[in-house]
């Protein structure tokens, strides 16, 4: 395989070497944009306190999911008049089984609490939903 001749002499010609007083300020230069060029998300990956800081907030983030907030009944939904009677029966009834009035108290609560909540709904048939879409 023949080249052509400038391509030959353009091989052959070699690179000027630097000038010699050329090395002192590329290094400067270089050593001034290094230092200039570390941005913070590179700090904070490369630094060990902060990857575990991450893990850590991460994992607290997937415990505090599991807590429950609310708990009781809400401030502002008051029990109705079906769940107060049955909570009453359920108190008057605990009293007359024989236990004391603080116990009797806290079953009420409970039964109270559980019959505000509303009562799990069942799956909606097909001809429901078809009827809540016409």
């Amino acid at each position: 395989m023949q080249r052509a001749p400038i391509e030959e002499r353009l091989r052959e010609a070699g690179l000027p070497e630097p000038a010699p007083d050329l090395r002192g300020p590329v290094l400067a230069a270089a050593r001034s944009h290094a230092r200039s060029g570390v941005t913070w998300a590179d700090r904070v990956w490369f630094s060990r306190r902060w990857r575990l800081a991450a893990v850590a907030l991460f994992l607290a983030l997937a415990v505090l999911d599991r807590v429950p907030t609310v708990s009781g009944v809400p401030g502002d939904q008051r029990p109705g008049t079906a769940a107060a009677e049955t909570a009453r029966a359920a108190q008057e009834a605990a009293r007359q089984a024989g236990l004391p009035p603080d116990q009797a108290d806290a079953l009420a609560r409970r039964v109270l609490i559980a019959a505000s909540r509303p009562a799990p709904r069942s799956e909606p048939s097909i001809d429901e939903l078809i009827e809540e879409h016409r």
